[in-house]
């Protein structure tokens, strides 16, 4: 499953699961993958997390207040992944794709778990809870990989093709 995910990538997916089993968490959730993001501390990810402000530190201070005892309990040592864990890791190969990078690094985790359109995360209500927005934690992993917001060329490109087939003939 993690073939085309950088060594940064897998050692955060790692991390995540290490954090869902320290809590008897038998699944994996969005939370968990926040906290391997940035326990894996020389990403992308989390060096725009700590421009923002924000690390390791204060993002598991907020993921221990919302951490409830749940009742799926770790009983076979194995982490479960849920549906929202899944459709994470399928947002993370699109954000790839879509910056025109071969492999999953950290960064398209993170931009993943930002995605408010496809999916509403724990992870995001962390991130908000510390006065984070999560358009700034996109543009800021954006700029630090050089790159311009491809959701954004899409949109300019449909309002374009949209005003180019209006007719002004009245």
């Amino acid at each position: 499953m993690f073939d085309r995910f950088t060594n940064g990538a897998r050692k955060a997916m790692k991390l995540a699961s290490q954090t869902a089993q320290q809590h008897n968490h038998g699944y994996m959730y969005s939370d968990h993958i926040l906290m391997g993001i940035v326990k894996e501390e020389n990403g992308l990810a989390a060096t725009a997390l700590k421009n923002l402000g924000v690390g390791l530190k204060e993002i598991g201070l907020e993921f221990e207040k919302g951490v409830k005892p749940r009742t799926d309990a770790v009983r076979t040592g194995k982490i479960l992944s849920t549906l929202a864990y899944k459709k994470t890791i399928e947002l993370a190969i699109e954000e790839a794709r879509s910056l025109g990078h071969n492999r999953v690094g950290v960064e398209h985790l993170l931009l993943a778990l930002l995605d408010e359109q496809k999916t509403k995360t724990t992870a995001q209500e962390i991130l908000s809870a510390l006065g984070l927005n999560l358009k700034d934690i996109r543009k800021e992993v954006l700029s630090l990989l050089g790159k311009e917001d491809p959701k954004k060329k899409t949109k300019k490109k449909k309002n374009q093709k949209e005003s180019n087939s209006c007719s002004n003939d009245w």
